[in-house]
């Protein structure tokens, strides 16, 4: 994929995806419906990554999505807890909480990945200076 075309890609998604909030903020009465919400959304969502998938790999679709594994489910499980956290929180304070925490989150994620490799690398080097180099 060539550069231009990934960020075209890229910002289209940030575009649509924007969208979410104000669709929520615009509901009349939206924590009488989260739910219903969250099931809709999560289907249409289903249904076009599935169109996509099965686009791209064909006769493979079925055998790949078995494969999953289970990172797969526990990513699966997290997408699930993060739709779900979005609507709930939308719906409970401001567009703009909602958003400043959701920025946070890519902050987040390379603090937690910085400190958890340097945790696993302080246990290795433990391992070894007690055990020696593997033979």
């Amino acid at each position: 994929m060539t550069h231009s075309k990934a960020l075209f890609s890229v910002l289209t998604a940030g575009t649509l995806w924007s969208f979410g909030v104000l669709t929520i903020r615009y509901m009349v009465d939206p924590q009488n419906y989260r739910w219903q919400y969250l099931f809709f959304r999560g289907l249409t969502i289903a249904g076009i990554l599935c169109i996509y998938f099965l686009a791209k790999d064909g006769d493979r679709f079925i055998n790949n999505f078995r494969r999953i594994g289970m990172s797969g489910v526990i990513g699966a499980l997290g997408l699930v807890g993060a739709f779900i956290g979005f609507i709930w929180s939308i719906t409970l304070t401001t567009a703009a909480n909602t958003l400043f925490l959701f920025a946070t989150i890519p902050f987040l994620a390379a603090f937690y990945t910085t400190y958890s490799k340097r945790l696993s690398a302080d246990a290795e080097s433990e391992h070894f200076s007690k055990h020696g180099p593997p033979n």
